[in-house]
């Protein structure tokens, strides 16, 4: 029996079943799979998977054989490998059952805020459905949640400034309000869209809390967002211990769904999200702060009645409500869709268009990810995967890091080790260098980071950084994460995502043997020379994201020809060079390139020849 988890970075134990999951575990009872740990002792008979191991599995199971159920759970997130595992299961599930032994396969899905009967028709109606197969095998079944009653206050008009209304608000609850009940504290959770703007709120509340009469209650302010060390996180889901003191929490839409916040009764939601958005026929993402969907808005207002009756301050107005939109666009058409199609195709689905989805991308979308594909060498001209495009899809990460890897492989670059590192720091989750706000603060971080920055650009600084962090001794690798501002967490998962990508390149012959203890190696700075071959081995899957010097002294990319600025995180930032190759391509307040490196112009079109 396999269970989904949204969760993709660790297995989390929690309140009095830790004891009994590691019996369970030692029994053989329970396993589980994620991105980087794997646990399945012999006789499972549970095992826990995130949506991207499962379709792993698929590649080498397309029956899934081993499962006599699934269970997806937060099916509403819509993430696209939950919607692409959905597929999957329903072609299983309405196919032919032959491949299981004749057995079928059970799927039950999960939510708290899914449209049912979508889904129920998804899983029930297709023109292929074999015979003997039914509609009315979808069963529905609804389980009353435990939720106290919220009420909903709106504003009258519209707000001029969030930031400003949010004020307001947060004093007129914390002023007005009872510090407890019989149900306990009654704590604030307002959501923002934002570190910035999380911030910028919490110094707001900070000083104007100071200006309260003593007798008025003090506030404790916790910020809450994905950068954030763990320690930082962990702080705001603590009771406040002093009486006399509500606690005040500022969260991005992490704080929605995925989490709970003890203690809160008082939400305030600024009714909006930062969202990412890809732009297939630009080749770039946008992040913008947008209206968020009634879904979310709902969501939100629940958390004020988790542990007691509860009010939520919208700071926009009803009729403004009346036009949000019923539900959060799908990420699958709002993402490229890149490694969805190389999914599908190593699944052998050769007419991707035909594929059973929930919401289909736009065909443009579709379109310029086989062009890309086809440029990466995953596809042939006849669109069918290549061994190339096999080997890609053995490792967990996206396809044109996949495909540097690959390149660093080949003996005319000769950089695995090298380009493991880099993409671990990468694809660790946010920036592992962390925004430093302050001026003061700014000043002592830099003389630290410029130790780790080299001239050829972002790349070859994440890979300074990550080799001079192994070879700190483990107990010092806090003090050397503090003093340059990077995030521990993300740190260790990076190590964690080196780690796997070493195995995965041993398993896979493109290591002769896993490499020696990092206690066992130097520090030593990478040369100049193989820093030429690892940046060229990245243009292998980057080429297309690359922009040359302009005589107007702008970078103008090579593909689609778009003029792009250097995003001020960069070490390249307001550093002029003959070209430039950028991982992130992204839409803020402007065009930004972002992990940016130097390279030279004639490296592009050797990249895209060989």
């Amino acid at each position: 029996m396999g269970k989904s988890n949204g969760g993709d970075e660790e297995v989390v134990e929690e309140n009095g079943n830790e004891k009994k999951d590691r019996k369970d575990q030692e029994k053989g009872l329970v396993g589980y799979s994620v991105r980087f740990d794997h646990r399945v002792p012999p006789g499972t008979k549970i095992k826990y998977v995130t949506e991207g191991m499962l379709l792993q599995e698929l590649l080498r199971d397309p029956h899934l054989r081993q499962y006599s159920a699934i269970i997806v759970d937060e099916i509403h997130e819509r993430s696209v490998d939950v919607d692409l595992l959905s597929g999957f299961l329903k072609q299983i599930v309405t196919g032919d059952k032959a491949g299981r032994g004749g057995i079928p396969l059970k799927v039950v899905v999960m939510s708290a805020t899914a449209q049912v009967e979508r889904i129920k028709k998804f899983f029930s109606s297709d023109d292929s459905l074999k015979k003997g197969t039914s509609g009315e095998e979808v069963e529905y079944l609804e389980i009353e949640g435990r939720q106290f009653p919220v009420e909903v206050i709106h504003e009258p008009k519209p707000v001029p400034d969030i930031q400003e209304a949010l004020l307001k608000t947060v004093f007129k609850i914390h002023t007005q309000e009872p510090l407890s009940d019989k149900h306990g504290k009654k704590d604030i959770l307002c959501f923002l869209t934002g570190q910035e703007e999380i911030e910028a709120a919490q110094r707001l509340i900070e000083e104007f809390a100071e200006t309260l009469d003593p007798k008025v209650p003090k506030v404790k302010v916790f910020p809450l967002f994905g950068q954030l060390s763990m320690e930082a996180q962990h702080e705001a889901f603590q009771p406040i211990k002093h009486p006399f003191t509500r606690k005040i929490v500022l969260a991005t839409n992490i704080a929605e769904t995925s989490v709970t916040v003890p203690g809160v009764r008082y939400v305030v939601d600024c009714g909006k999200a930062k969202v990412k958005q890809y732009r297939p026929r630009l080749g770039m993402e946008s992040l913008l702060a947008k209206p968020i969907s009634k879904s979310s808005a709902i969501q939100r207002t629940g958390r004020a009645g988790r542990e007691g009756p509860g009010k939520c301050f919208r700071l926009y107005t009803a009729d403004t409500f009346a036009t949000l939109q019923k539900t959060d666009l799908p990420e699958i058409l709002r993402t490229d869709v890149l490694g969805a199609v190389l999914t599908m195709k190593a699944r052998g689905i050769d007419d991707v268009l035909s594929f059973p989805l929930m919401d289909r991308p736009e065909i443009d979308a579709v379109e310029n990810a086989l062009v890309h594909l086809h440029v990466l060498g995953a596809l042939g001209d006849d669109g069918r995967i290549t061994d190339t495009g096999r080997k890609m899809v053995l490792f967990p990460v996206t396809a044109p890091y996949a495909r540097v890897l690959l390149a660093a492989a080949d003996p005319r670059y000769d950089c695995l080790l090298e380009t493991i590192d880099i993409i671990s720091c990468i694809t660790a989750g946010d920036d592992i260098f962390m925004q430093v706000r302050s001026e003061e603060d700014k000043e002592a971080v830099d003389v630290y980071r410029k130790e780790l920055q080299r001239r050829e650009g972002d790349l070859i600084t994440y890979l300074n950084t990550m080799q001079r962090f192994v070879s700190t001794p483990s107990a010092d690798r806090g003090t050397f994460c503090k003093q340059r501002r990077i995030n521990v967490r993300n740190m260790r998962q990076a190590l964690n995502i080196r780690k796997q990508l070493r195995s995965l390149s041993v398993k896979n012959k493109m290591l002769a043997e896993f490499p020696m203890p990092d206690a066992e190696v130097t520090y030593q700075p990478v040369s100049p020379e193989t820093a030429e071959r690892i940046l060229k081995a990245f243009l292998k899957g980057f080429a297309m994201k690359t922009a040359v010097l302009a005589p107007d002294a702008s970078y103008v990319t090579a593909h689609g020809k778009h003029v792009v600025a250097i995003h001020p995180s960069s070490s390249l930032h307001g550093v002029k060079r003959e070209a430039i190759m950028f991982l992130e391509h992204v839409y803020t307040q402007k065009n930004y390139a972002k992990k940016v490196s130097a390279i030279q112009a004639g490296w592009i079109a050797e990249a895209l020849a060989a």
